[in-house]
Formats: C-alpha cells, sequence, structure tokens
C-alpha cells in the first residue's frame, strides 16, 4: 500500500484566504474613514451640548445679560477656537 500523506495547503486553498483576507482589508479601508468622522461628529457634539448646558446655568435665572457678556466670546473661542467678532 503506497499511502501519501499530504502535508501543507493546495494553491486553491492558498488563494482563498488570500481572496477572503484582501476583502476583508479593502472593506476596513472603506469602512474605516466613516467611523472616523461620526466618531468626530459624535465628539463635536458632545462638547457642543456641554459648552450650551454651561451657557445656560451661568445665565439661568437671569433677565438681562449685561455682565458677563464677553465670557460668551471667551466660551465660543474656547468651543471653535476661532476669535469672535462683536
Amino acid at each position: 500500500m503506497n499511502k501519501h500523506n499530504k502535508e501543507g495547503f493546495s494553491l486553491l486553498e492558498l488563494l482563498l484566504v488570500l481572496g477572503i483576507v484582501s476583502a476583508l482589508i479593502i472593506s476596513a479601508f472603506i469602512i474605516y474613514p466613516k467611523v472616523q468622522t461620526m466618531y468626530r461628529v459624535d465628539k463635536i457634539s458632545k462638547t457642543i451640548l456641554g459648552a450650551k448646558s454651561s451657557i445656560q446655568e451661568l445665565y439661568q435665572g437671569k433677565a438681562y445679560y449685561d455682565k458677563g457678556v464677553s465670557n460668551l466670546r471667551n466660551i465660543a473661542f474656547a468651543v471653535t477656537h476661532h476669535p469672535v467678532s462683536s
């Protein structure tokens, strides 16, 4: 009896694995930028909501806003990193 033990992988098996790995890598490159964008939008939204609640807390119960209005410019600058014109 002549028994042959197969060692290693066939060319078809290697090509199949290579195709699957390539598809996963390509899909990761397509999906990753979208996930990053959603993360940035979520982070900015949380920052803006935090600034909003801070401003509401600062001015809650005040009928006028003569003092501290310049602080709004500082808050806006801290959130956007762009100077706010008068």
